[in-house]
């Protein structure tokens, strides 16, 4: 999958938990949402959207992950970002 074909949306949900995995290690529901400053119950939808996308692994009730190719996509976007500020 391309970069090019998510939305920014999208894009922020994966950077957020990028980020958040390699600050704090293990990534929850709440982390996210209070990152984004968003309801838990809309990251948890946009989870289900991430996981169908074969981008992240979320465990009910537990702990998200990005898979290989999420991962992939997450440190490209947020590399891009990074450029983008300096």
């Amino acid at each position: 999958m391309a970069i090019d074909n998510l939305s920014s949306n999208i894009e922020d949900y994966l950077e957020t938990i990028y980020e958040l995995a390699y600050k704090e290690k293990v990534v929850r529901v709440k982390d996210i949402a209070e990152k984004l400053d968003i309801n838990p119950a809309s990251v948890t939808e946009i989870l289900y959207k991430l996981q169908d996308m074969n981008l992240v692994k979320h465990e009910k009730y537990g702990k998200v992950y990005l898979t290989k190719q999420g991962k992939a996509i997450a440190k490209k976007i947020s590399n891009r970002h990074k450029i983008l500020v300096e």
